[in-house]
């Protein structure tokens, strides 16, 4: 119906101006493909600004990275369970050699234990999950992965995957995917409220 309405309005002007009613309607038609468009797009944008504004406080701050640089791994992972990341509760298990964080099962005691790893090593480990984790999180974030900055149980299975082969270790000695399961068998435990969109990082 606005379109017929439309083309008559075009039809109108271009008889008031002296032209031709086809070149009014095909000037019409170009006129509001151009607009509805622009519309969409601005749509778009607004989408993206209102995702990047509700979860935009899942990007790493420069206050962790600099926990991060310091090597301090609770205070990065204190930061980031308090800003809503889901894997941070788990990682925190693991930095204190928990169980339980708050009411939370995270089976940290449990995933150091199969590691094998000891003392400075197991710190190591652990110092290179975090820095993997901010380089997952910052492109996630600025890729606008799904909800951006929160990993997949995919995203964060494949970066330990990484950090556990570049130290000697199987991948089937992260906990998430323990013998090997798929990251998502077993995210009700590990990776609650992780998001459902996101492979591989790289």
């Amino acid at each position: 119906m606005m379109t017929r309405v439309a083309a008559v309005l075009d039809w109108t002007g271009s008889v008031l101006s002296g032209g031709k009613f086809e070149n009014g309607a095909v000037s019409g038609a170009f006129s509001r493909l151009f607009n509805d468009e622009s519309h969409r797009e601005q749509e778009e944008q607004s989408i993206d600004e209102y995702m990047r504004e509700k979860f935009g406080k899942l990007g790493i701050t420069d206050e962790e990275r600099a926990f991060a640089k310091a090597d301090d791994r609770k205070a990065f992972w204190t930061s980031r369970m308090e800003r809503g990341d889901p894997i941070a509760a788990v990682a925190l298990g693991i930095v204190n050699n928990e169980s339980f964080v708050g009411y939370k099962y995270v089976g940290g005691r449990l995933a150091n234990m199969f590691t094998g790893l000891k003392g400075e090593a197991l710190n190591t480990l652990g110092v290179d999950l975090m820095e993997a984790h901010i380089n997952s999180v910052d492109y996630d974030f600025n890729n606008h992965i799904g909800i951006p900055g929160l990993l997949s149980p995919t995203q964060a299975a494949n970066y330990h995957h990484e950090v556990f082969i570049n130290h000697g270790l199987s991948s089937w000695q992260f906990g998430g995917t323990l013998l090997n399961t798929s990251p998502n068998l077993m995210r009700a435990i590990w990776c609650s409220g992780c998001d459902y969109v996101g492979d591989r990082i790289r």
